[in-house]
C-alpha cells in the first residue's frame, strides 16, 4: 500500500516540479528539475504576463515612424506632421490590457498555481512515507515480530482513518483541474492568433474533454469498469444522492396515488 502511495507521489512530482525555465527567466540562482506540466505553463505564463502591461516597444515603433515621415517630407514644404498621440500621453494611463489577454493569464497564473500546491501537497506526502519506511526499518531491528505486525496495524488504521488515499486522490484533482485550466487558456490564446489552429486544438480539448467525464462517470453505470480518475468518486457520490432522491420522490408519489385511490374508492362504495 505505501510503496503504491509512494509511485503516485513520485509521479505527481515529475509532472509538476517547479521548471527551470522559468527559475532562469525570474533570475532564481537555484535549478529545479523541469517537469513536464509545470515547465509548458511556466514557458507560456513568462511570455504571456508580458501583456497586462504596457511594451515600451510600441512607442519606440510609433517614434521612429514620426522621425522617418519628418525626414521623408519636403525641406521647403511648410506642412507639419503632427506629434503621435500616442507619446504625448502616459502609457499607464493609455493602456488597457484585452479581454481575452486577462482570461488567459487568469487561467494559467491558477493553472500554474494549482500545479504548485499540487507538488507542495506530494512532498508532504513523500515525506510521510519516507518517515513510516524509516520507522519500519529501525522497527526490525528493535522489536519483535509480533511488535513489527502490532505497529503495522496500528499505522493502517491510522491512515485510514485519516483518509490517506484521499489526500493522494485531491492532489491528483488539483493537478487534473490545472491541465483543463490551461487547455481552456490555451484556446482563449489562439482564438485571437490563427483561427484553424485555435478550431484545431477546440476540436482535441472538446474531445478529450468528453472522454474525461465518460471516465469518471461509467464507474458509476458499470460496477466494473477499470478506468477511472479522481473525479470518480465525487461523481460517485452525487450521482447516488440524485439517484436515491428520484427514487424517493417516485416512491412518494406512488404512494400518495395509492392513498388517493383508495379513498377514491372508498367514497364510490
Amino acid at each position: 500500500m505505501v510503496d503504491n502511495w509512494k509511485g503516485q507521489i513520485d509521479s505527481i512530482l515529475v509532472f509538476v516540479s517547479f521548471p527551470a525555465l522559468l527559475s532562469r527567466a525570474l533570475w532564481l540562482r537555484r535549478d529545479f528539475q523541469a517537469g513536464l506540466f509545470s515547465a509548458t505553463v511556466g514557458a507560456f505564463v513568462v511570455e504571456t504576463y508580458k501583456t497586462l502591461q504596457p511594451d515600451s516597444g510600441d512607442v519606440s515603433v510609433v517614434l521612429l515612424t514620426y522621425i522617418a515621415q519628418q525626414l521623408a517630407a519636403s525641406p521647403n514644404s511648410n506642412q507639419s506632421i503632427p506629434f503621435p498621440v500616442v507619446l504625448t500621453s502616459t502609457p499607464a494611463v493609455s493602456f488597457s490590457p484585452s479581454r481575452a489577454s486577462i482570461q488567459v493569464n487568469v487561467l494559467w497564473f491558477i493553472s500554474f498555481a494549482l500545479s504548485l500546491i499540487a507538488a507542495l501537497g506530494a512532498i508532504i506526502m513523500q515525506q510521510s512515507t519516507r518517515n513510516y519506511q524509516a520507522s519500519q526499518a529501525g522497527q526490525m531491528i528493535r522489536y519483535s515480530v509480533q511488535d513489527q505486525a502490532r505497529v503495522h496495524v496500528s499505522f493502517i488504521k491510522s491512515l485510514l482513518r485519516w483518509r490517506v488515499t484521499d489526500a493522494i486522490n485531491y492532489i491528483a484533482s488539483l493537478l487534473h483541474a490545472a491541465l483543463f485550466l490551461f487547455f481552456a487558456g490555451l484556446v482563449i490564446f489562439l482564438s485571437d492568433i490563427n483561427l484553424t489552429v485555435y478550431r484545431a486544438i477546440l476540436a482535441v480539448s472538446v474531445i478529450s474533454g468528453a472522454a474525461y467525464v465518460l471516465l469518471s462517470s461509467l464507474p458509476c453505470l458499470l460496477p466494473w469498469f477499470p478506468y477511472s480518475t479522481p473525479f470518480t468518486n465525487p461523481v460517485r457520490v452525487v450521482y447516488f444522492s440524485i439517484r436515491s432522491i428520484i427514487n424517493s420522490a417516485v416512491f412518494i408519489v406512488r404512494g400518495l396515488t395509492y392513498f388517493f385511490r383508495a379513498i377514491r374508492e372508498a367514497t364510490q362504495s
